[in-house]
């Protein structure tokens, strides 16, 4: 399994498996981030969707996972 700099992201596959979440929108506000993290989750059997704006990403969720890096 790939490694990850954030535990949010490394937790997804676990999220998958015992909660069956397999649907995902994302929104970086970095733009190199928002070019490669979508495409890193989808290695991980995730269906994902860019979102333009966090608003965008985070309506109609059914959960919510922030990632903030210092």
């Amino acid at each position: 399994m790939k490694r990850y700099r954030h535990c949010a992201i490394g937790a997804l596959p676990a999220h998958k498996a015992l909660l069956g979440i397999d649907k995902l929108r994302f929104y970086d506000s970095g733009r190199a981030a928002a070019r490669k993290d979508p495409r890193n989750l989808a290695c991980l059997g995730f269906d994902v969707t860019a979102s333009a704006t966090a608003q965008e990403a985070a309506e109609g969720a059914d959960t919510i996972t922030a990632v903030i890096c210092c």
